[in-house]
């Protein structure tokens, strides 16, 4: 059982520091959210929590960063998807996982009763 939150948490990090490179290189000029990365990393953190705000990329200049404030709106979108999707199904695997070992063990203690 451990093990399997040891892998959760290691893939959870893996993710976090994947988005917060990919943020703090796409959004560094143009983003306080994105300054450096401990606020890319609290930023990235926020947004994987659910708090997410579309407006991070208001402070971009629209007519000439139309794409890259685009882009911003799809890294967020993306970040809270990838997120809530991903993570919760890995976390309802580890524990059906961890309750089929438990149900195996139980089954096992009580048929040795009934035999003895």
């Amino acid at each position: 059982m451990g093990n399997d939150f040891l892998n959760f948490l290691t893939i959870y990090v893996i993710l976090i520091i994947m988005f917060v490179i990919v943020g703090n290189i796409n959004f560094l000029l143009y983003c306080e959210e994105f300054g450096s990365l401990f606020t890319s990393l609290v930023t990235v953190l926020d947004a994987s929590m659910g708090n997410f705000e579309f407006s991070l990329f208001d402070s971009i200049d629209e007519n000439e960063q139309m794409i890259l404030k685009n882009a911003g709106i799809i890294y967020i979108f993306l970040t809270v998807i990838i997120f809530t999707i991903l993570i919760l199904n890995l976390i309802i695997a580890i524990l059906s996982n961890t309750y089929n070992i438990f149900q195996e063990k139980s089954a096992g203690l009580y048929l040795s009763k009934i035999l003895s």
